[in-house]
């Protein structure tokens, strides 16, 4: 699936300011980037870097001498060293700087003073001062509106006199990091980066690991980069991703610019990753580093018929990525409303005339429950077995009402998901005997009309000796039901709605709320992968760019 959307994102990046080097993509699950600031004349960048295989994007940002960068979840937090703004940028597709997002005004020389490099703590970003400091000015941001928290002096990374003529070291890097070799003690290190010729001088790491990290810091070497001979080498920024350091290496001519591992006491590893010029860029020095996991979970997409995630932000219709079955909006008085969601946007319903619609399709139909191994007859549906999951991520308010359904696909014969007083609900319909041919089964009851984002689950199993259906609710399994409606599920002709149930059958409630990342399987998805989806949070799954 990666592969049809490819192309497509390409163009959507490139019209939004953000250059693709490669369309190889990142070749490992675990998706770690390595975020790289480079300052230049016509314009900083940041090269998003993949830690496995070097393929990167770049990102076009504000002002041409870039210092600092901390990827904090979607946001990329980054400074320049002649303004004392801290600025933001939107890495969720297509990109876009949101240009200062607070000041420092303890900088020292004012508006005009620079800022060098950050980094994250959690809560806080360490703002290091560029202009010939050693502070570093603590915010919050763990709130709309960032908050001073204090100023620390690092004395080791700022003003040491070498005794010559040539300057002042000053910090190039800086990082937060719980040492592993000091029982997790909070610390920060930092390099002395010697201002004037910095290509035959070493370079130290110093740390700095005192309790509180507050007041002036003395800061021992922590590890030395050493002067090359014959080809200068020089380092900057500092990154740590919870096991290893990376530190930003160059040369006088900038002919052998990379990103070096190195282990929990600074000694290299074999991984040294290769910032080659991309096509349409130059290569400047690199500055700070900020090290980034993607914590999105691939989707079981080997199974995966429908997943609507949501994400629009205008027009009247949903994609659905799993079989490109559009789900288009339907309303009376005015559409569904995108609004913020658990992943990235969602959709929200007014619980009066809202609802979205996919024409019929074989692949959300479920035939009869079966053992067999291969399909006979004419199949119209989606798998043998007759089994399948669905989740989704819900965001009820206090005042909706008690019975609601969130997806609809029955006719004569079919299935629907639903709420019924804090229970999450799902009804299959096979119009077998016994009468009346349908049996609703309910989840333990739940608080789920809070405002708060939960993740619903439920798996179907119909084939083998013990047929159960289970579901769950925030990643963890609540109760399992056995089955007898073990028929065809087939519903031919009739649409797949979300958001509402069709009028002939009960239950029919209009569903009042917010609704994200819903998905369908053909499968019975394992409770590991459920867990997964909802551990990943606000990252989610995977998408196909």
């Amino acid at each position: 699936m990666k592969c049809l959307f490819k192309s497509l994102f390409i163009v959507i990046l490139i019209a939004a300011g953000v250059t693709v080097a490669s369309a190889t993509p990142c070749s490992t699950a675990q998706r770690e980037f390595i975020y790289v600031m480079f300052p230049s004349a016509a314009g900083s960048f940041v090269r998003k870097v993949c830690k496995s295989d070097g393929t990167f994007v770049t990102y076009n940002v504000t002002g041409k001498r870039g210092m600092g960068v901390a990827v904090v979840g979607n946001i990329m937090y980054y400074t320049n060293s002649n303004s004392n703004s801290v600025y933001r940028y939107d890495l969720r597709p297509p990109g876009m700087d949101l240009g200062a997002a607070f000041t420092v005004p303890q900088a020292s020389n004012g508006p005009t003073d620079g800022l060098g490099p950050l980094a994250y703590d959690g809560t806080n970003l360490w703002i290091g001062d560029f202009n010939a400091s050693n502070q570093v000015f603590v915010y919050d941001i763990s709130k709309p509106s960032p908050s001073f928290v204090k100023t620390v002096h690092l004395s080791s990374c700022f003003n040491i006199l070498i005794g010559n003529s040539h300057g002042n070291y000053y910090c190039d890097g800086l990082e937060y990091f719980l040492d592993p070799n000091n029982f997790n003690q909070p610390s920060l290190v930092g390099n002395g980066q010697f201002s004037l010729d910095a290509f035959s001088y070493p370079i130290n790491y110093f740390k700095y690991s005192q309790t509180g990290l507050t007041g002036t810091l003395p800061g021992p070497v922590f590890f030395t980069i050493p002067a090359s001979n014959g080809s200068p080498l020089s380092a900057s920024g500092i990154a740590w991703d919870g096991t290893h350091f990376y530190t930003a290496e160059f040369d006088g001519i900038n002919t052998h610019s990379a990103i070096q591992e190195r282990d929990s006491f600074g000694a290299k590893t074999a991984l040294r990753i290769s910032l080659s010029k991309g096509p349409s860029d130059h290569l400047p020095f690199p500055e700070d580093l900020s090290v980034h996991y993607d914590a999105c979970v691939d989707p079981p997409n080997t199974s995966m018929v429908a997943w609507y995630p949501f994400d629009e932000t205008t027009g009247t219709s949903s994609a659905n990525l799993a079989s490109g079955n559009t789900g288009f909006w339907k309303w009376i008085s005015s559409p569904p409303v995108p609004v913020p969601g658990r992943v990235r946007e969602a959709l929200s319903f007014n619980g009066v005339d809202q609802y979205l619609e996919s024409i019929d399709s074989i692949a959300t139909n479920f035939g009869p429950a079966s053992t067999s191994a291969s399909c006979t007859g004419s199949g119209g549906y989606s798998t043998c077995p007759g089994d399948f999951s669905i989740d989704m991520w819900i965001q009820v308010p206090p005042y909706a009402p008690s019975s609601m359904v969130m997806l609809d696909k029955r006719g004569l014969s079919g299935y629907a998901l639903f709420l019924s007083a804090g229970s999450i609900g799902l009804q299959l319909v096979d119009g077998l005997p016994p009468s009346p041919g349908f049996a609703n089964y309910l989840s333990t009851a739940l608080t789920l009309n809070d405002n708060s984002w939960h993740h619903i689950a439920v798996t179907i199993q119909r084939s083998g000796n013990a047929p159960a259906i289970i579901f769950y609710h925030n990643g963890a399994s609540l109760n399992k039901v056995a089955t007898t409606r073990l028929g065809s599920l087939v519903s031919n002709g009739t649409a797949l709605r979300i958001g509402t149930g069709y009028p002939y059958a009960q239950p029919t409630g209009w569903f009042q709320g917010a609704l994200d990342e819903l998905e369908i399987h053909n499968r019975v998805v394992t409770a590991k992968e459920i867990r997964s989806i909802f551990d990943a949070g606000s990252d989610g799954k995977c998408k196909p760019w």
